[in-house]
């Protein structure tokens, strides 16, 4: 099955696999448990494999056949040599994931559970030595797979073509093959052209459907009765900057926790600050914008990803930090209250502690010391109406007191409002070395007072993240 090697898992069948994830969405966004699995999978597959791979998240054509001929079109046209297609309303087991990668087809489906208004199986049974899968329509041999978790290989797009002389490899309903569905005529095709199909037993599958494209499930991160909702339908564009320098151990978890926001209007911005080790080579993996700089600080990148944000709001996370799933969304819940909101922290490593945060700190609080951390939301035009973050002090690095210094000119010169959330929505990873001593710590917070001519009254403490 498989074997650890060198700390890789060697998967059979993936020698030299180069993996497209797709999915299409038309204004439906992918619910949490799809996000869950995905980020369990995605996780697997750039640190225990040697397996290349990216994921496509591509709004659609209102119909579905139109954005999978879309995305394989997209195939043809790229060096990758397999492409999943997992639909945004799919949740699967990473088990489950592996078992479709290492089956032996051309074209790999499943069984899988639907829940939606009527609860029914989509599946493989045994009727008189075949085997079939079953849906609302009946029975049809097992050549018919679902298109919601399958596994296309080059091999079988590239022999389409020589059949059927046709990118259209998805029939619209009523047309060409399709009687069942878009993934019935797919499959009715690769039958006709000799595509080696197989169906995988070994799977975990459930499909949450769609209720007028809005999603029934009633997401426990996304609170929506409906289900997951369209961007728009969920408040301002939300840009996350990450500032990345030689962070190649924890970047993935770091890009993972941004993208598995159950806020969903949102864009990743990864800034490498020049770094010398994988760091931008796991990035672009990723479908996130991704700016290479040379090494100029925290500040600097910082300052970059957001000349380059669309957002009317930003978070700015550090590359070894993680966001929890409904940081973002519990943040933006208090925008009409404030213009920077933050919330506690969780150490990761140290103490492993819980760091609270003091309620609603005003700019008189700031004066004495940091009272949020780094990737606090806040608002663009604050940003920009202080000229933004500051890259050094007279010559002294910041270490870590780049965002206090923000928060002093902002609260100040602004008077923006601050909320806190309190609860530990940021995971503060604490690693050797990296902080600076205690008589470094005195010295930068006297720098800062002086830099904004604010007395210096005993050590000023605060927040470090």
């Amino acid at each position: 099955m498989m074997k650890s090697r060198a700390g890789k898992v060697i998967i059979p069948n993936t020698g030299g696999m180069k993996l497209a994830i797709a999915t299409p969405c038309y204004q439906m966004q992918t619910n949490s448990l799809h996000e869950k699995a995905l980020f369990e999978t995605t996780l697997f597959l750039a640190r225990y494999t040697d397996i290349v791979f990216d994921y496509w998240h591509i709004p659609s054509a209102p119909y579905i056949e139109s954005a999978r001929n879309e995305i394989s079109l997209r195939l043809l046209r790229s060096d990758f040599t397999d492409l999943f297609f997992i639909d945004s309303d799919m949740e699967w087991t990473l088990q489950s994931f592996i078992n479709v990668l290492q089956a032996p087809g051309e074209v790999v489906g499943t069984a899988y559970r639907v829940k939606s208004s009527h609860e029914r199986f989509v599946g493989a049974i045994e009727r008189d030595g075949c085997r079939y899968v079953a849906n609302e329509h009946g029975l049809f041999p097992a050549k018919r797979l679902p298109g919601g978790f399958l596994k296309v290989q080059r091999s079988a797009f590239e022999s389409l073509l020589r059949t059927h002389k046709t990118y259209g490899f998805f029939d619209r309903m009523g047309e060409g093959f399709n009687k069942l569905g878009e993934d019935y005529s797919f499959c009715k095709r690769c039958e006709r052209a000799g595509v080696k199909m197989w169906l995988e037993p070994r799977t975990t599958i459930t499909h949450y459907g769609i209720d007028g494209f809005q999603g029934n499930y009633q997401d426990h991160l996304i609170k929506s009765h409906s289900g997951a909702k369209k961007p728009a339908e969920c408040g301002p564009l939300v840009s996350i900057v990450i500032a990345c320098h030689n962070s190649a151990p924890w970047i993935d978890e770091a890009i993972q926790s941004a993208m598995n926001q159950a806020y969903r209007n949102i864009e990743v911005i990864v800034v490498d600050d020049g770094s010398t080790d994988d760091s931008r080579e796991i990035v672009s993996k990723y479908a996130v914008k991704l700016i290479c700089k040379e090494n100029g600080g925290v500040s600097s990148a910082r300052n970059l990803g957001i000349q380059h944000a669309r957002g009317e709001w930003i978070c700015c996370l550090d590359g070894d930090d993680m966001l929890k799933p409904e940081y973002v969304e519990r943040c933006m819940d208090l925008r009409d209250s404030a213009e920077i909101i933050g919330s506690w922290m969780q150490e990761l490593g140290g103490m492993n502690r819980t760091i609270p945060t003091p309620d609603n700190p005003t700019a008189d609080d700031f004066k004495v010391g940091n009272r949020i951390h780094c990737a606090s939301l806040f608002r663009r035009d604050l940003w920009e109406r202080v000229g933004g973050y500051d890259t050094d002090l007279g010559g002294v690095p910041y270490l870590g007191y780049e965002d206090w210094d923000l928060w002093l000119r902002i609260t100040e010169l602004t008077g923006a409002r601050v909320r806190i959330v309190p609860e530990p929505l940021l995971v503060w990873r604490r690693r050797p070395g990296q902080q600076s001593s205690s008589m470094d710590h005195g010295a930068l917070c006297r720098r800062v007072l002086e830099k904004n001519g604010l007395p210096i009254c005993g050590q000023a403490a605060g927040v470090r993240a």
